[in-house]
């Protein structure tokens, strides 16, 4: 009896555990720091000096706190002393926060609100050098336009794709590394269609902006298209997870 209470606590336990893991999932992971600054809606640095229970949290099964900072830098979508910002608390992978600790903070507007968690590069500000970085460079107006990404099949690397981009009457062409990544440094700001070729029937898996893309193909090959709009200093990044057929 005994050790059959064990057997069903350990099993109780892996499923919470699993259960957490899997609300740890992000969509996307590695995201470069200039697409996180580009793709939030707010961007500081302050230090956090009060943490409270969310009220009338949005999930009556999850924890939700309400972080109130002191913003020490706005660099996108904040003003004023304070910015309060919600985020989930509880779960393995939940972000932890101390009260007298500086964060940089990458948010999402949600109605009135701000929201951070664990699939956002909001940490400790002590390990945002390469944040500081790079947002420096958006502040000096010195910040290379860039478009990027990974192709990923069923979550592993994609090496070897091609990938254009057209834009402004020019073509340019790279292929995917090891990693799956591809990359192109632009010469300024403007519009521009992405296309990614694979050698067989595929379909998007799973991806952050899925409606965006285009999918055409045979048997035989696939092409995915999207369209983007760059400013001035201003990064894109897209991942694309195919599964073949």
């Amino acid at each position: 009896m005994r050790r059959l209470l064990l057997s069903l606590t350990v099993l109780i336990c892996f499923n919470l555990v699993a259960s957490e893991a899997r609300a740890c999932e992000c969509i996307e992971y590695d995201v470069p720091v200039c697409a996180a600054f580009w793709r939030a809606d707010a961007v500081f640095t302050g230090r956090l000096v009060d943490i409270k229970p969310l009220k009338n949290p949005p999930d009556k099964d999850r924890r939700y706190i309400n972080l109130q900072f002191r913003i020490e830098a706005p660099y996108r979508g904040v003003s004023g002393a304070y910015a309060y910002v919600v985020t989930t608390s509880g779960n393995i992978c939940d972000l932890k926060f101390r009260k007298g600790e500086r964060y940089i903070v990458y948010a999402r507007q949600d109605g009135r609100r701000l929201e951070t968690g664990f699939c956002w590069r909001t940490k400790s500000l002590k390990y945002a050098k390469e944040d500081l970085a790079y947002i420096r460079t958006v502040t000096q107006h010195s910040a290379q336009e860039s478009v990027s990404g990974k192709i990923l099949l069923s979550w592993q690397p994609l090496p070897g794709v091609k990938v254009t981009l057209e834009g402004d009457g020019k073509t340019f062409e790279t292929t995917t590394d090891k990693y799956g990544d591809f990359f192109f440094s632009l010469p300024g700001p403007g519009t521009f269609k992405v296309r990614v070729v694979v050698g067989y029937e595929a379909h998007l898996l799973r991806y952050a902006n899925e409606d965006a893309v285009k999918t055409t193909g045979s048997t035989t090959l696939t092409t995915f298209e999207y369209d983007l709009t760059l400013s001035k200093n201003e990064c894109n990044y897209e991942q694309l997870n195919v599964i073949r057929l």
